[in-house]
């Protein structure tokens, strides 16, 4: 568990009250009520008798809780006073139950979680305390980069890369809210990251079509599932290429068909792209296969133009309280270097970052490409963590 989150969550005191309910309001019905700063909370119209008839003050162990029909329900200043305990109203009718959060079982933190997965109102805090009792997920905060989206949760971070789900479109959602559910996400957190895939254009647009030899097709260039692409070099440069790369036959009537190669201005991700048509046709077919890594093709200053701003802006420069050094190796947040350049050899863990560099022949800019934000500089090497 998350220490920072979480630890004063476990002594937060519950209270669940014990009723008439259910789908036939039958007694013995559990039901979770929120947080109470004590047992005194659910005291309600019953009083303390803490003195005797003649206005002594009686032994601790003489304390009584009375109800308002006169039935000791505690006997003890102990009891009495204690921040967790059961008071028994009247059996399985009238309950209260509070104990700490820490302290409830696998079946009181279901019900806690149901409660907010139907919409009721329960603490950040609790919430965050029981996901992590179930292995649940809660989302704390979302970043979304061009090719990824790292959601930090009570526990730790889960990437979600965005090809993964750009074969999606709107009218799919329920798949994508059932991946994210075996993911372990609560609805809750579900509905955040479906506002951000929403808001940053995860989804395609139009149902993807199954074409051989393809990954993708669209009957609209500029809302192609690759999102909008730039040609890597000069128009039509790389034709005989990307002819090659999609197996493409030009037929008598294919007089306006063309191909090329061209790159992602969201991912930076290269493809083999041919159409049926001009690209600003308002007919046609255009299709489109993701370029392996070692066909990737340099084009420095275009990835420059494209995203030499983004990576140096969104670069976050760690100081060196940040990272933990041992026995040589840098780490942070616990996590080696995703991409480490030590000026004579280039190491990493990304197998794109291989095809964004020969690219873009800028380290800087790859390390961005795959999702890196902070950078550390260590003996002369620049580490970058995503």
């Amino acid at each position: 568990m998350n220490t920072t989150i979480l630890e004063g969550a476990q002594d937060l005191k519950v209270r669940f009250h014990i009723g008439r309910g259910g789908h036939f309001n039958n007694a013995g019905h559990k039901t979770y009520v929120g947080t109470v700063n004590g047992l005194s909370d659910c005291f309600g119209e019953s009083s303390i008798i803490d003195v005797d008839d003649n206005g002594d003050k009686l032994p601790d162990s003489k304390w009584q809780l009375i109800d308002g029909g006169g039935n000791v329900i505690l006997t003890g200043r102990d009891k009495i006073e204690s921040e967790t305990g059961i008071l028994d109203w009247d059996g399985e009718y009238d309950t209260d139950i509070v104990r700490k959060l820490s302290e409830c079982d696998d079946d009181e933190y279901e019900m806690i979680l149901d409660i907010a997965e139907r919409g009721g109102y329960v603490e950040k805090d609790v919430l965050a305390y029981v996901c992590s009792a179930l292995g649940k997920l809660m989302a704390t905060n979302i970043k979304v980069y061009p090719s990824n989206m790292e959601v930090f949760t009570q526990d730790d971070c889960v990437h979600l890369e965005r090809d993964n789900f750009s074969v999606y479109t709107k009218d799919e959602e329920d798949d994508v809210r059932e991946l994210l559910a075996d993911k372990g996400f609560i609805s809750e957190s579900i509905d955040e990251i479906i506002v951000k895939m929403e808001m940053y254009d995860w989804f395609s647009e139009k149902e993807e079509m199954t074409v051989e030899n393809y990954d993708f097709s669209s009957d609209s260039f500029l809302s192609s599932q690759a999102g909008f692409l730039k040609e890597v070099g000069d128009e039509g440069e790389h034709e005989d290429e990307a002819k090659e790369i999609l197996g493409m036959e030009c037929g008598e009537n294919d007089s306006e068909a063309w191909a090329d190669i061209m790159f992602s201005t969201s991912t930076g991700k290269q493809y083999a792209v041919c159409g049926t048509a001009a690209a600003t046709a308002p007919e046609g077919v255009f299709y489109y296969k993701e370029l392996d890594a070692m066909q990737y093709i340099e084009c420095h200053d275009k990835y420059l133009d494209e995203f030499g701003a983004n990576a140096e802006e969104c670069l976050d420069y760690l100081d060196e309280d940040d990272v933990e050094l041992n026995e040589g190796k840098i780490t942070f947040k616990g996590n080696d270097p995703v991409v480490i350049d030590d000026c004579d050899t280039i190491t990493h863990c990304e197998d794109l970052f291989e095809a964004f560099y020969t690219a873009c022949r800028d380290i800087q800019i790859a390390a961005y490409l795959v999702g890196c934000r902070h950078f550390y500089c260590f003996q002369e090497a620049a580490c970058y963590w995503r």
